[in-house]
């Protein structure tokens, strides 16, 4: 984005210090090294002499904000009306929430306890660095934090890896944070986190951020571990039964018949066949496709978490084209002990157990039990 004149930076550093920016930041660069929506960071020092990164709010970005939300959601709404692929996305939640997501952002406090959080979580693991927040000195409109010299997510040559790990050691910290920790960077592109010269990922630009409830991280543990093991009747009907709703219907009620047949092929083409590559954003339009065909959508949170998903792994392909996704979870739940086996056993169920899942227990004749015809 095109910076802020540096007047009104300095307009808003003054008013976060009441004894004006001087007092407590010097050096700060005129120009920004980065220059985002809802705010700038800029090259300063603290009185002793420590590189900072300071992040200042763009003036009346709130304003801003709510204005283009109003908009936004006009938008959707009407795009719902109009495309069935809209409504399977569920366009209008994912409106709303992105627009709580980013009103939190025009508070960088909100930021500044963000990076707490992934310190705390990640202060133990050695490939991971996540930079010092300086409290003190963080306001609604300016965030202070260690400034870490970075190397370039594409300039691997400079990275004492090679690019075959960096890939596993980005899979592996998405892996954490989805099916482990539930605290999730909700826009890591290659601009939001970079390298240390020794091979530690570094988070910045933490305001968006996705917390996966212990429930929602058991559902895609169960998704995944499934896939792992070649169920693919059983991943779809877990997708169906637990990531999907009706659109426009009360939740909980019943799938329509023959979507699980149509989003057992998406798993199987895109996972089970795909030669250890399956693609999240090529699986997020089949499924669209699929689940527009049967008047379902996925559940919001699951739509945003899939985006984040696809954004990394062109990332994870482009270090090592060979990169497989699935074999590196395999080599974990090995190594590691960090994905279980769903369901138990070496066979693949059968459709009764399948539709056992979908529906409830299942009558003789394969008529649901009564009472029991909700998924």
């Amino acid at each position: 984005m095109p910076p802020e004149p540096p007047g009104a930076v300095r307009e808003v550093l003054d008013r976060a210090f009441p004894g004006g920016v001087d007092a407590v930041l010097h050096e700060v660069s005129e120009e920004p090294i980065a220059a985002g929506t809802v705010a700038q960071v800029h090259r300063a020092r603290l009185p002793g002499g420590e590189p900072v990164a300071v992040k200042v709010l763009r003036t009346g970005v709130t304003e801003d904000l709510c204005a283009d939300f109003a908009l936004l959601s006009a938008l959707a709404a009407a795009a719902e009306r109009m495309s069935r692929r809209a409504r399977v996305l569920n366009l209008r939640g994912l409106v709303s929430e992105l627009r709580g997501l980013l009103l939190s952002q025009t508070d960088l406090t909100h930021e500044a306890r963000n990076y707490r959080r992934f310190a705390r979580e990640f202060g133990g693991d050695d490939t991971v660095r996540i930079p010092r927040v300086y409290s003190e000195l963080t306001t609604r409109e300016v965030l202070v934090t260690e400034l870490v010299e970075e190397v370039d997510p594409y300039d691997v040559a400079r990275v004492a890896l090679h690019p075959a790990t960096m890939a596993k050691r980005i899979d592996d910290l998405v892996d954490r944070m989805v099916f482990l920790s539930g605290l999730c960077h909700a826009d890591l592109h290659p601009g939001n986190f970079f390298w240390t010269p020794e091979g530690r990922i570094v988070l910045v630009d933490l305001g968006l951020v996705h917390q996966l409830s212990k429930e929602e991280r058991q559902h895609l543990l169960a998704f995944y571990s499934a896939v792992l093991d070649g169920f693919d009747e059983f991943a779809a009907a877990y997708v169906l039964r637990h990531l999907t709703i009706v659109a426009g219907a009360v939740d909980g009620a019943p799938i329509p018949a023959g979507a699980y047949e149509d989003v057992s092929a998406v798993v199987r083409a895109d996972w089970t066949e795909a030669g250890g590559r399956p693609a999240f954003s090529r699986t997020f339009m089949d499924l669209l496709q699929v689940l527009g065909r049967h008047g379902l959508q996925l559940r919001h949170r699951y739509s945003r978490l899939f985006l984040t998903l696809a954004t990394v792994e062109g990332y994870e392909y482009s270090l090592d084209p060979d990169f497989d996704v699935l074999e590196n979870a395999r080599r974990k739940r090995v190594e590691q002990a960090e994905y279980v086996g769903i369901p138990p056993g070496g066979r693949r169920p059968r459709l009764p157990g399948v539709r056992h899942l979908l529906h409830g227990p299942v009558r003789r004749g394969g008529r649901p039990a009564a009472g029991l015809d909700r998924p």
